[in-house]
């Protein structure tokens, strides 16, 4: 199956938060478009983001902290993590990384092309570059338990698009995934 992952192209949809425009988009992305291994990066944090898992996706927080570390002995940086209660409200703020529940539709269409899991990237329009938010989601939370999928998603929030190398965290199916790193430093 595949991950599935939605790129951000700054295109597409619009939304206004605190007076500046936000753009995503929900394009695949295409492995012919690096070469054999390459892995490109689409966009990066200007801070360490927060990463919030809201009750209903379903990621226990050592999982979590288990994806967060493989990250951070690749030399990245993150700020708060927090898995909330059933209770609390799932936020999606500024520098934040957003695990969450997939809508119906998104759910409808993520089945439809078998994917696992979805990231979505935010940018501001004037500064494509520049990531100011992150959500992922799964279809359902047992694909959330699935081998370095929590890592391979994180990836895609740190801005990496798939690489087409066997083994490599950010290969596109799941089954062809694996702990290679190489460009993601």
């Amino acid at each position: 199956a595949l991950l599935g992952c939605v790129e951000n192209d700054n295109i597409a949809t619009t939304t206004n938060h605190a007076e500046r425009e936000v753009s995503s988009t929900t394009i695949e992305v295409s492995n012919n478009r690096a070469r054999r291994g390459e892995v490109r990066l689409a966009g990066r944090w200007e801070d360490p983001p927060n990463i919030v898992v809201c009750d209903a996706a379903g990621i226990a927080q050592y999982r979590l902290e288990a994806a967060v570390r493989f990250w951070e002995a690749l030399g990245y940086k993150f700020g708060d993590l927090r898995v909330l209660g059933r209770f609390d409200q799932c936020p999606q703020d500024w520098g934040t990384i957003v695990f969450r529940m997939p809508t119906q539709s998104e759910l409808t269409q993520s089945l439809g092309r078998s994917h696992l899991a979805t990231t979505k990237r935010y940018a501001l329009k004037d500064s494509p570059e520049s990531l100011v938010l992150a959500e992922i989601y799964f279809v359902s939370s047992e694909m959330s338990k699935k081998n370095l999928i929590v890592e391979h998603e994180i990836g895609h929030a740190l801005g990496w698009l798939h690489s087409n190398k066997k083994r490599h965290i950010m290969h596109p199916k799941w089954s062809e995934s694996g702990t290679i790193t190489e460009g993601v430093r």
